[in-house]
């Protein structure tokens, strides 16, 4: 229990300090979206074709689509869709030990999509250390850590996705 309560600690530290970075890059509104990076709650949202849909109405690519899954516990003998990454995935320092985890961290992406209500540390933690131009999110309670927060259901993914190129749009035409 202390030992959570110390990694908790360290993770909330770390993702200050991202913040603080990322508060001071200039925000530009999204152009043309060539790479996405999306990460979900892969416990409550295991089928991810909905979101290769909305990758097609963005125009991006498959192949540019990369997605993160947060799972309670990863189970050695399951054989996951997409990478995923859970608790034990983050040292008690806050760094990350996943090689799959740190590849998607390592890209540049032209939007993130947090497709997550409830967020825990770790899946706040993921969602700063990803470096996207644009973030977009579906929770108020994390809207420090998104651009744009569209308030809809994590399972309405039709007004999500009309919400979100109604918004794209709107802000790439400024």
């Amino acid at each position: 229990m202390i030992l959570k309560s110390l990694k908790d600690k360290a993770i909330d530290k770390r993702i200050r300090r991202e913040l603080q970075r990322e508060g001071e890059r200039y925000l530009s509104a999204p152009g043309d979206i060539r790479s996405l990076a999306i990460i979900i709650d892969y416990d409550k949202l295991a089928d991810i074709r909905p979101l290769l849909q909305l990758a097609t109405a963005l125009n991006v690519a498959n192949e540019k689509v990369f997605i993160l899954g947060y799972v309670e516990k990863v189970h050695k003998s399951v054989n996951y869709l997409i990478p995923v990454f859970s608790e034990a995935t983050v040292k008690g320092n806050g760094l990350v030990r996943s090689n799959e985890v740190q590849d998607f961290l390592s890209r540049n992406y032209d939007l993130l999509i947090n497709y997550y209500g409830q967020a825990t540390p770790v899946m706040k933690l993921m969602t700063v250390l990803t470096r996207a131009s644009f973030k977009v999110g579906l929770s108020a309670d994390l809207s420090d850590f998104n651009d744009l927060t569209l308030l809809t259901e994590p399972g309405d993914f039709e007004n999500f996705r009309d919400e979100l190129v109604k918004y794209l749009k709107i802000l790439s035409n400024k």
